[in-house]
């Protein structure tokens, strides 16, 4: 049976968890460590200035603790929308940061890096081939607003996560990407359910948010060909039933039918 294990230590990268809670998640022995970097709850400031929302010393002791114990476990580590927005420059800023941690720690990596900024001319070029259209309930779009908008993203998906392990990849880093996908990876190219592998990531994508107790603890996924178990790394938590539904209801009005963005051309 094809069985991945996810260890998703936070919601965010730069917003911390417990030593307990890690050493936790490192022990019951993870496939891949994946973690979410980004946001759009925090409002259009930081897509619109390119600037990351934590701080570089909150991400970089998040990411040396992840690195560290990656290593020694020979385990990769996806990380997705990273700087908060998921910029071209975030992107790099972040790989810096993977850098001198493998110059202070000795750490050895190979470091994959997925860009997703677009050209607001190639996306003006789309728009009047048809290609591109308002969301569901959203403002109507025109030529002119590509031009007004200091920073335009696009949301990958799990593809380019997946080829850039199967290159090797120690780390992955990634733009703007969909919060399941940098999850949901590993588990579907290692051949598991691929409902379960979204379904598992769209429970984890906040870290312990869908648990008993959503501080600073972590949540550890096991993905097989039939389904997926969640379980809270942080001793005085737990995931149950009402915990995981609640989630489940974050941004989706269906806790039974998950749609992800995002239409393949």
């Amino acid at each position: 049976m094809n069985i991945c294990k996810v260890f998703v230590p936070f919601g965010a990268l730069g917003t911390g968890i417990t030593d307990e809670a890690f050493a936790r998640g490192m022990e019951l022995g993870p496939d891949i460590i994946s973690a979410d970097a980004g946001t759009t709850d925090s409002g259009p400031y930081y897509l619109g200035t390119g600037r990351a929302k934590y701080a570089k010393e909150a991400v970089k002791n998040d990411m040396r603790m992840l690195m560290i114990a990656a290593n020694k476990q020979s385990i990769p580590i996806t990380i997705g929308t990273c700087g908060t927005c998921g910029v071209d420059a975030c992107v790099d800023e972040l790989e810096e940061i993977c850098k001198e941690i493998c110059t202070e720690e000795g750490i050895p990596a190979k470091i994959a890096k997925i860009y997703t900024q677009q050209s607001s001319q190639v996306l003006k070029e789309k728009y009047r081939a048809g290609k591109i259209k308002p969301l569901s309930a959203a403002p109507e779009i025109n030529e002119t607003l590509f031009e007004e908008c200091s920073n335009i993203v696009a949301l990958s998906g799990v593809e380019p996560f997946i080829e850039a392990l199967k290159a090797g990849a120690d780390i992955v880093l990634c733009g703007r990407a969909t919060d399941t996908a940098v999850i949901a990876a590993m588990p579907i190219m290692k051949g598991c359910n691929e409902a379960a592998a979204w379904h598992a990531a769209k429970t984890a994508e906040c870290g312990c948010i869908c648990t008993t107790n959503p501080a600073g603890g972590g949540v550890f996924l096991t993905v097989d060909e039939s389904g997926f178990l969640v379980e809270a790394t942080a001793p005085d938590s737990s995931c149950s039933v009402y915990s995981v539904s609640a989630h489940l209801l974050y941004e989706n009005s269906d806790p039974f039918y998950l749609v992800e963005p995002g239409v393949g051309d």
